[in-house]
């Protein structure tokens, strides 16, 4: 279990207690400016801050930076080579920090991947020919071939920066799917989210945030309500049920 025990980051993240379930999936949500990116940079382990983030009561701070590579994927919003490589030679580059040893592996997984992320007609393109959407779906395939654990049988916790950008529906779908069989796995997963329709179907649990403070989290189904949808985004809404499933409306 990965947990945050009065994590705080000056400005950004106040006071964060939460603990995150191994093999679950938690979304964070909230406003523009929250703290969700913060709180996900905090439990990365790639900034100094207050208080302690532990995985099975062991402080991360202790972990080398090996181990830490190792043991949690970190998605951040949006990085882009300093280089125009092609979508080969970038994803060479990450097949080469997970080691030789893994390569093969990677090869033999590449077609399942590609199922679901579409990636190999955009091999021969250089990054700087991409859309949006799809340069998304390159990054989410290097983050996953770093966090698969067929492929990183050290990997313990993923977090991922708002992974949906850019994507269309069915790669949304195809990228939810993914998630979920990483938590599967017994891998603990935290997502940034803003669709909190996504949020309250596939999420196992919810952490609401607010001018960098946790105000709520739980179930979905207990936090996702048309008062905190109100009270975090200033926004009324009304919860409703299609195909008897809940859905929230504004």
């Amino acid at each position: 279990m990965l947990v945050a025990d009065s994590v705080t980051l000056f400005g950004r993240v106040d006071s964060a207690c939460l603990a995150f379930p191994s093999g679950k999936v938690t979304h964070l949500i909230g406003a523009n400016g929250s703290g969700k990116s913060s709180l996900l940079f905090c439990l990365s382990g790639l900034v100094d801050h207050s208080g302690k983030v532990e995985w099975a009561k062991e402080n991360i701070k202790n972990w080398s930076a090996s181990e830490l590579s190792s043991y949690r994927g970190y998605f951040p919003q949006d990085a882009k080579p300093a280089f125009d490589l092609s979508v080969h030679q970038y994803l060479s580059t990450v097949i080469s920090r997970i080691g030789p040893e893994n390569a093969q592996a990677y090869h033999q997984k590449l077609p399942f991947f590609d199922e679901y992320l579409h990636i190999l007609p955009l091999l021969d393109k250089k990054v700087s020919q991409l859309s949006g959407g799809e340069w998304q779906r390159v990054r989410l395939l290097a983050h996953f071939m770093q966090v698969w654990p067929s492929l990183n049988k050290h990997i313990r916790y993923a977090l991922l920066d708002e992974p949906m950008t850019g994507l269309d529906i069915l790669h949304q779908c195809n990228v939810e799917y993914l998630i979920g069989e990483l938590a599967n796995s017994g891998c603990t997963v935290v997502v940034a989210n803003h669709d909190i329709n996504q949020s309250l179907k596939s999420a196992h649990q919810i952490v609401a945030l607010q001018a960098g403070r946790v105000i709520t989290d739980g179930r979905p189904l207990d936090v996702l309500t048309p008062s905190l949808v109100k009270q975090v985004f200033g926004v009324d809404a009304e919860r409703i049920s299609i195909n008897e499933c809940p859905h929230l409306i504004w």
